[in-house]
């Protein structure tokens, strides 16, 4: 006789997803090809976080990735600015998981002091809801490849902490 653990949820939660192409995923959510570079031909196969929760939990969970997107607006690529984070913001959430901080990992945008604040605002945002959120911060996933596409393990590793210290 297994022993089993489920997870109940109440069904009129509704969780959003936010965060970079990490949480955007395969872009399966998104109409058509996508809506942004890369577009759903170059994702196909890497999966979407936000789908397998809502398989796991049975509530709705919506997928607000942006692929590109910073907590840091250096580069000028802050979630702040894109459709995604507004639509997030507007979808009244009961619970935010917010994954920041892999693009914030590369020279164009890493700012060991400005990442934590940025990202305080960004929770803030939701925190300030009428919906009264709940808002869970993920730490992003090591880098497997040395300097993939820009991120470098050495800013990744001082970003890490942060997000765990807000």
């Amino acid at each position: 006789d297994k022993e089993t653990m489920s997870i109940v949820c109440p069904s009129d939660w509704p969780v959003a997803c936010v965060g970079d192409s990490i949480t955007r995923g395969d872009a399966s959510h998104e109409p058509g090809d996508g809506t942004h570079f890369p577009y759903k031909s170059k994702t196909a196969g890497r999966g979407n976080y936000p789908a397998q929760l809502q398989a796991l939990l049975g509530v709705r969970v919506s997928n607000f990735g942006h692929g590109g997107c910073s907590a840091i607006n250096k580069s000028g690529h802050t979630c702040r600015r894109y459709l995604e984070y507004h639509k997030a913001l507007q979808s009244s959430p009961s619970v935010v998981l917010l994954m920041v901080g892999t693009n914030d990992a590369k020279d164009v945008t890493f700012d060991r002091e400005g990442f934590q604040p940025a990202l305080k605002r960004i929770a803030r945002d939701f925190l300030k809801l009428k919906s009264h959120p709940s808002v869970l911060l993920i730490a992003p996933p090591p880098v497997i490849k040395v300097e993939s596409l820009g991120i470098r393990a050495d800013y990744l590793a001082a970003i890490v902490p942060q997000v765990k210290q807000v």
